[in-house]
């Protein structure tokens, strides 16, 4: 991978760590495309109710399709090409913005005779005058007289599309799942979240994330999970007796975090675990230690 290619590929990881500020980046672009309409579209067609639930819904299904590029965002990432996806999505965002304004202007022309009312697409509840004001002239044409966009039929293609594209949210909502459990993916992104955040805000963002109690099994559940700078302590309840219960758990506890990559990498990068086992009555059978110095052979 260049040394251009590796800044992109950072820079878009980046990006995709924003979180739920990406939903505001999306609307933002949109917003952005629709003003280019505004701007720079010369066409002065009208759209009547129904082909423009058509066209929106059928935006609708391209945004909810785009988002299955994500699902590629490892390999992406891996073969260096990730800001190529990023890059497309938002030129296609951008698109579906573009195209927004332009059947809103021609929907405002023909239920109010001028286009400036697009900018209710943007209004929540508002928006909905848009997709019932009958048109202002009841003999107005469609300017475009496309196939399964008007009356009943293309009330039904655009509820297909809604379907479609609520299905395709549905998919890769289950396939998300695999993502996030790609090794190199995680990898990726515990960088990242040591890189920008810090140690020791990675790992409260770690604890942040777990919903307590977590029932591990029928007799070890987890009940506290708390950070104290560049540690994070695990305390968990356990349906046992014997002396010897913290032994027979250590060397499975090391293995386990020493084998695993992502684990491994924070363990590398400074973090100490803290394992604390109690019994039913309180009782407290030890607290299992592990470091990076710990995977040493």
């Amino acid at each position: 991978m260049t040394k251009g290619k590796s800044v992109l590929n950072e820079l878009s990881l980046d990006y995709l760590n924003l979180g739920r500020a990406m939903i505001f980046v999306s609307i933002g672009l949109v917003v952005f495309g629709a003003l280019l309409a505004g701007l720079i579209s010369r066409r002065k067609f009208e759209l009547k109710r129904v082909p423009f639930f058509v066209y929106w819904t059928a935006l609708f299904a391209v945004g909810k399709v785009m988002d299955l590029v994500w699902l590629n965002a490892p390999a992406a990432y891996t073969g260096g090409y990730l800001w190529t996806l990023v890059a497309l999505v938002m030129v296609v965002t951008i698109a579906v913005g573009y195209v927004l304004g332009v059947i809103t202007m021609a929907r405002s022309r023909n239920a109010w005779g001028h286009p400036y009312y697009a900018a209710l697409i943007f209004v929540p509840i508002a928006n909905l005058w848009l997709f019932f004001k009958p048109p202002k002239s009841p003999t107005t044409a469609d300017a475009t007289s496309v196939p399964l966009t008007t009356g009943w039929r293309g009330i039904a293609t655009g509820v297909v599309l809604i379907i479609v594209g609520v299905g395709v949210t549905f998919v890769t909502r289950l396939e998300s799942d695999t993502v996030a459990g790609d090794e190199t993916w995680q990898n990726a992104n515990i960088d990242y979240l040591i890189r920008d955040q810090g140690l020791e805000r990675a790992l409260a963002l770690m604890a942040d994330d777990v919903e307590l109690p977590l029932v591990i099994s029928e007799s070890l559940t987890l009940v506290e999970l708390n950070t104290y700078g560049t540690t994070i302590r695990y305390e968990y309840q356990v349906d046992a007796q014997g002396d010897s219960l913290l032994d027979s758990f250590r060397q499975s506890v090391i293995d386990g975090l020493c084998s695993n990559a992502p684990m491994r990498r924070i363990l590398d990068a400074g973090a100490r675990f803290e394992y604390a086992y109690y019994g039913l009555d309180g009782y407290a059978f030890g607290t299992i230690e592990v470091t990076a110095e710990s995977c040493l052979p």
